[in-house]
């Protein structure tokens, strides 16, 4: 048996394997694209969570809101 591969371990494979298939992309396109492609899905996620933390504060609000009239 191997050894257990801690979670930062882990974590650091995981990425290498990302980078790996972001350089197998850039051959078959512009390093720019990749770049543009790459703010663009983060920018996404960041918008999603901004997205998903609002929601929730307007959930607790609203149900602040319902407490009050009772």
């Amino acid at each position: 048996m191997g050894k257990r591969l801690t979670d930062q371990e882990v974590r650091a494979r995981k990425v290498s394997i990302v980078v790996s298939k972001i350089k197998k992309l850039e051959k078959m396109h512009s390093q720019d694209i990749v770049e543009s492609a790459c703010v663009k899905y983060k920018k996404a996620n960041v918008d999603k969570r901004k997205a998903t933390e609002e929601i929730e504060a307007m959930e607790n609000k609203l149900a602040d809101a319902k407490r009050r009239l009772r």
